[in-house]
């Protein structure tokens, strides 16, 4: 069975020294005598590298910072038409000339290229080059390319070649090598999956009974990346597995509601908003103690509602009148929330 991996750069530049490299590397790796295939697809001016080999490769190879390797699952297969041989009559020339030079002249843009290698002893080979063309009705056509040298023609300078990117998102990883030791690939049952790339080349899983909750922990990530998402989960997990239901209690605070929608409705869960009296509770100590850091904390609070309209005049009369109440045994969220939003 053949294994398809996508190629990922590090760098704008990666030399014709370095691709030799690689394809000496892969060719050790999968076995002499052993082809395997290097593809180049072209879409939307992205640029990206594809090889398919008989063994698996590591996402990093030896000393070759410049590449990183995921596998993919990909069946795809290139229906063509043979329309005879494109010579590649310049030594120098690499993929994008080509791409540029057949979308001008002959109007056909070089959609996929194929480069077999055939590893005959260390550091030898030979290769061959099939070049697909997409023509304007969406056909299309192959071309045996000649002479072609094929870390010549796979190194591209892309800052010179400002319309055509190069895949890069797979350098945007974390660190989480002290987390492996979390990770399980039984997928059964499992909390959350892991992209453990490029540290591990398949999907790991994070369980429940991994997880230590003795340890605090900070989920973080940017708007819309499933942070909600994932702690609704977890909670969820918790409820639902018989064992942990009995070893924990969770208590969210949700300022911004986020979590409402997945876990505001389980069962035997209570939902504290404020939004009636019966949803509410008295959050301030109305014991006696401490009275005076409960009113610098109410202040403190309505201070940060107020905004523009605070003044000390003001602070004063909050000040007493807290006091007073907190003293009283008289003061709850909701009266105030009442006076506040005036409903």
């Amino acid at each position: 069975m053949k294994i398809v991996s996508e190629i990922f750069l590090t760098s704008k530049y990666v030399t014709e020294e370095s691709w030799l490299n690689l394809i000496f590397e892969i060719s050790k790796l999968n076995g002499r005598f052993r082809k395997w295939d290097i593809f180049i697809k072209i879409e939307l001016n992205t640029v990206r590298y594809f090889i398919k080999t008989s063994r698996e490769l590591p996402p990093v190879i030896n000393h070759l910072s410049e590449f990183l390797l995921k596998r993919i699952d990909a069946k795809e297969k290139i229906n063509s038409r043979f329309n005879f041989f494109y010579w590649i009559t310049n030594p120098e020339i690499n993929i994008l000339d080509v791409y540029d030079k057949n979308e001008v002249k002959k109007k056909i843009r070089l959609n996929i290229s194929q480069i077999t290698i055939w590893p005959y002893c260390k550091n030898n080979f030979l290769s061959s080059t099939k070049l697909f063309f997409e023509k304007k009705n969406k056909k299309l056509i192959k071309k045996i390319a000649l002479l072609n040298i094929p870390h010549v023609f796979l190194s591209i300078d892309f800052s010179n070649y400002n319309r055509f990117f190069y895949k890069k998102d797979a350098i945007k990883f974390l660190d989480i090598q002290k987390s492996l030791h979390l990770l399980k690939c039984d997928s059964r049952n499992a909390l959350l999956k892991v992209n453990g790339f490029p540290y591990l080349n398949d999907n790991y899983f994070l369980h429940l009974t991994s997880y230590d909750f003795a340890k605090h922990s900070l989920v973080v990530g940017s708007s819309g990346t499933g942070k909600s998402k994932l702690i609704s989960s977890l909670i969820v997990n918790i409820k639902n597995n018989f064992n942990s239901n009995l070893k924990y209690k969770v208590v969210v605070i949700d300022p911004h509601a986020s979590l409402e929608k997945d876990i505001g409705g389980l069962e035997n869960t209570k939902t504290i908003d404020f939004k009636k009296l019966e949803d509410s509770v008295n959050v301030f100590m109305n014991s006696g103690k401490d009275i005076i850091t409960s009113t610098e904390l109410m202040l403190t609070l309505l201070k940060s509602l107020i905004a523009d309209l605070y003044n000390s005049k003001l602070e004063r009369v909050l000040r007493h009148s807290i006091y007073t109440l907190l003293v009283k045994k008289r003061i709850v969220v909701f009266k105030f929330k009442k006076i506040y939003f005036g409903n």
